[in-house]
């Protein structure tokens, strides 16, 4: 009688690993890829993702950068031990399956418990970190909203006009200095837009010209004078950036003058529905995850907030970031 050995059962495969990939979406005005050093604020915050996430994701038992939680409780000043009211609970939908062979769920019900159930959803996943291929994608700024009627798709002077308004005023708005911003709200803009198309439309000049700003509004004093004056320079450049704002407003002067037509019911606004704005994608910028750049970024910042450093300025090529 011959004896042959039974087979070997064959080892556990190992569970697959995975990996997560950051990427993230920017809007342009121009429908063109930015320069690389226009990418900065958009790579630097990627990066704060990447270090951020990978701490979360890592175990305390096999890296020195993993996220303490106990530090941060203890920090904070917080009871980790505390339960959370049944309405939080309730409200957030606490209960995490966890990674066991029978399916068991698990109640957050302290900072403890949720601690545990961020660390058995990582196993869970079977992740192994972050991957260092970083990915900004660039897309166009949707456009301005049109108005679709349900008779007719050419919207009216007055919703052009409302639009291409309200357009300017948050430009202005957004374009005052820190100082003088919270002094200003929309109503001074709309105001002093309209005197300002007021007289565009009533010289009898090309479209393209429009009149400087008059040295009048400088005559007060303090703040209110350079509020004043900020807020017309910034209503000229909005103005002079849109020559078609002339023919709308002398458009709608038109429509308001002329007398309805016995043939067309007038469409009420309840007929007229925004159509959706439409944005495309540009394209794709990657770049890899840079520890010595992210922490020298990081120093230089904290080192202006807490004054050690003065500020520093930008080259001559690069002072539009500062419009």
């Amino acid at each position: 009688m011959v004896l042959t050995p039974s087979p070997a059962e064959p080892p556990a495969l190992p569970s697959p690993l995975f990996k997560l990939h950051l990427s993230d979406t920017k809007t342009r005005r121009s429908a063109s890829l930015p320069k690389v050093e226009d990418t900065l604020s958009a790579r630097m915050q990627l990066m704060l993702y990447h270090r951020l996430l990978s701490n979360l994701l890592a175990s305390p038992a096999e890296s020195e950068d993993a996220l303490d939680f106990q530090q941060i409780w203890l920090r904070m000043r917080l009871d980790h031990r505390r339960p959370f009211s049944q309405t939080f609970r309730d409200t957030a939908g606490l209960v995490l399956l966890s990674n066991d062979t029978n399916g068991s769920a698990i109640a957050l019900n302290c900072l403890d418990d949720l601690t545990e159930g961020w660390r058995n959803l990582v196993e869970a996943l079977h992740l192994s970190g972050v991957d260092d291929t970083l990915t900004v994608v660039y897309r166009t700024q949707p456009k301005k909203t049109r108005w679709k009627n349900k008779r007719s798709h050419t919207p009216s002077s007055a919703d052009l006009l409302a639009t291409e308004t309200d357009d300017i005023v948050r430009a202005v708005i957004a374009s005052l200095d820190d100082s003088l911003a919270p002094a200003c709200d929309e109503q001074m803009v709309e105001e002093g837009l309209k005197t300002m198309l007021a007289e565009v439309t009533s010289a009898d000049e090309p479209t393209t010209s429009i009149p400087s700003p008059s040295p009048g509004l400088a005559s007060g004093s303090g703040d209110d004078a350079s509020l004043e004056w900020a807020i017309q320079q910034s209503l000229l450049e909005q103005v002079r950036s849109r020559p078609e704002l002339k023919d709308i407003v002398l458009a709608g002067e038109a429509e308001t003058s002329a007398p309805p037509s016995p043939k067309e019911k007038p469409i009420e606004d309840k007929e007229r529905t925004p159509e959706p704005s439409e944005s495309t994608v540009i394209g794709k910028k990657t770049f890899q995850m840079d520890e010595k750049t992210l922490l020298s970024y990081v120093k230089s910042v904290l080192d202006w907030w807490y004054g050690r450093r003065p500020p520093k300025g930008v080259d001559v090529h690069l002072a539009g970031r500062c419009l």
